[in-house]
């Protein structure tokens, strides 16, 4: 049986490798797994929610953000469980608060095919775990696809 992943960089979902991800486990008739690299901090300093003003006058402090980030994080696997459960997909997620490289090989050594977004680079920021895409191309013990933002 195949097994493919999907590796997915904070709380900003990129649906479009979940799709492709979703339509491959489809078309194979095997299990996707999702992991989420969730490091538990805030990813870029500055002003918080340029949109939410409401939203932004309740939060007091970085914890009050990354609470709000963990909710925003629930409601985002709920979504792609429900896009999986829609595909007959069965599906885990797995949230994960550090990464190496040496948990990318371990992650990928009995995985065929991993997806991630051809734009994960943009998450880096000095201070955070991710690895850049060039590095997890050169470690993953697996085909790894990358998928552009339509």
């Amino acid at each position: 049986m195949n097994n493919i992943k999907a590796l997915l960089y904070g709380i900003e979902i990129p649906y479009h490798v979940i799709d492709a991800a979703i339509a491959a486990c489809k078309m194979l008739k095997t299990p996707l797994e999702v992991i989420i690299l969730f490091p538990g901090k805030e990813e870029k300093p500055g002003y918080i929610f340029p949109s939410d003003l409401t939203l932004a006058e309740t939060l007091t402090n970085e914890e009050d953000v990354l609470e709000e980030d963990k909710k925003i994080l629930a409601g985002n696997i709920q979504l792609i469980q429900k896009k999986s459960l829609a595909a007959d997909v069965q599906i885990t997620t797995h949230i994960r608060n550090t990464f190496s490289k040496e948990v990318l090989k371990s992650l990928t050594a009995a995985t065929h095919i991993l997806y991630v977004d051809a734009e994960i680079d943009k998450h880096l920021v000095e201070g955070n775990e991710y690895l850049p895409l060039s590095v997890i191309k050169a470690v993953a013990d697996c085909e790894v696809i990358t998928i552009e933002p339509a």
